[in-house]
């Protein structure tokens, strides 16, 4: 939570500084980042959730799954530098991609991975607030720097600065993120096992898909705007985009809380899974959808207010791309029950169908319709739809409880948005909290809500 917080003052701070067209050159670098820590690092993440508290349950050390992991990682990178390479001795460097740019996209990619490898590990050990402290370390640092910058007033302008100050934060957090895995993991000296490795590559390899679909939806969207758009088109989608993507760290935040949980009550021989699936069908669904319900109309008059006149146009894409925070919410939610379970065949079948989807659509809607940057919103939303339709069919079938209300709270969230985009604010405001209360009240009536505090839980004792 303390890192979203601090990310967003760092964008308000960004927008401040930067003009919608400067603001898109760093979004595309913030992306290009995105590309090189989803395809080196991010699928081989999740399955070590599951193999590490296993080990340390075993041997109390992470030893084995700490070095299976940075095998995995060390044969990624040397392979996607040497891509690189290879691109660039062929195509020659890309005309304006300057060396801060460069080099910035290089060091942010590679720090995220360093950093994300130890809070997994951390989570794993049930050590969430250490895990917290290597998370911030980075918008913390950027942070302090945007607001020296926003005091000194460079001559040269701000974006060669602040693109320092990300190569300058990402640096300290992967200094930072050493020096705790070096004090607070039992990862050392490390120690191979083939038994391990194996067992790591056969849980990661289906993921490959699904972080090329999350890379695709997450940042073609961008590169797609920029193609069709203007460079302030970029700037304006980049921001709704940040917005959305300030939801989207509660996702990523969810697998490290739960997938640990789950997987020592399972390894303990505890039945969590049916409890768990009540929570998210009579609790977090129905809530959540109730509060993009109202929060959707807020969107346009609160990004105007908050980031400036300038920045208005992003207003109605984060609007829409509410309800994609809905269904991806709910389907972070059920990811950890499709790790635990070994079962990530589903999610790189369904990584397919996804990415696919929105191409075409971001295509049609974009180059086709020339229906501006709410395109690319709606693109991401069926999209979503699709990951949430078939996560919450896999994760039900896992148990013997039925995963109540997978699709009624779309229901309000759209009406929603559709409203806000089509009326004024105020009355779409009314409108978005008068169906918010009726979802709940027809939920209540049907005894389908349930906000009642439940006794203590494995996934609730550490």
């Amino acid at each position: 939570m303390l890192s979203g917080l601090l990310a967003f003052a760092s964008v308000l701070l960004a927008t401040r500084l930067l003009t919608p067209v400067e603001y898109g050159e760093l979004s595309l670098l913030l992306a290009t980042a995105g590309v090189v820590y989803a395809l080196i690092a991010s699928w081989s993440a999740p399955p070590i959730y599951a193999l590490a508290a296993e080990e340390l349950r075993r041997t109390g050390t992470m030893r084995q799954t700490s070095t299976a992991r940075a095998v995995v990682l060390l044969g990624t990178s040397t392979v996607g530098v040497g891509v690189a390479l290879l691109a660039v001795a062929a195509v020659g460097v890309p005309q304006g991609l300057s060396v801060l740019f460069v080099s910035a996209c290089a060091v942010a990619g590679f720090g995220s991975i360093l950093c994300e490898h130890v809070a997994t590990l951390l989570e794993t050990n049930g050590r969430y607030g250490v895990a917290a402290l290597v998370q911030s370390t980075r918008p913390a640092v950027y942070l302090i720097a945007l607001l020296v910058l926003l005091l000194s007033a460079p001559a040269d302008g701000y974006l060669p600065p602040i693109l320092g100050a990300l190569i300058a934060s990402w640096t300290a957090a992967g200094i930072t993120a050493v020096g705790v895995a070096a004090t607070a993991l039992a990862i050392w000296p490390p120690r191979t096992s083939v038994a391990t490795l194996r067992r790591l590559w056969r849980a990661s390899w289906p993921l490959i898909l699904f972080s090329i679909s999350q890379v695709v939806i997450g940042t073609v969207d961008i590169y797609f705007v920029r193609v069709f758009g203007s460079a302030a088109d970029v700037g304006h989608y980049g921001l709704a985009y940040q917005c959305f993507s300030m939801g989207l760290f509660l996702t990523s935040a969810l697998p490290g809380l739960i997938a640990p949980r789950l997987a020592r009550a399972q390894v303990a021989g505890q039945d969590a899974l049916a409890a768990y699936l009540r929570v998210i069908g009579r609790t977090v669904l129905p809530l959540l959808g109730a509060l993009l319900t109202l929060a959707a109309p807020l969107a346009p008059p609160l990004v105007r207010l908050v980031f400036g006149d300038a920045y208005s146009p992003s207003g109605a894409p984060t609007a829409v791309l509410s309800v994609a925070l809905l269904l991806l919410l709910g389907s972070a939610a059920l990811g950890p029950v499709l790790l635990v379970a070994g079962d990530t065949r589903v999610i790189g079948r369904v990584a397919v169908v996804a990415v696919t989807t929105n191409i075409a659509l971001d295509l049609v809607l974009l180059g086709w319709l020339r229906v501006g940057i709410v395109g690319p919103g709606i693109a991401t939303v069926l999209a979503s739809f699709i990951t949430w339709l078939a996560y919450s069919r896999a994760a039900a079938s896992r148990s013997e409880i039925r995963l109540e209300n997978r699709f009624l709270p779309l229901l309000p969230a759209a009406f929603s948005v559709v409203g806000t985009l089509l009326l004024p604010w105020p009355l779409a405001m009314l409108l978005g909290g008068l169906a918010a209360i009726g979802f709940l009240a027809y939920l209540r009536t049907q005894r389908r809500l349930d906000i009642r505090p439940r006794r203590p839980s494995p996934l609730t004792s550490g």
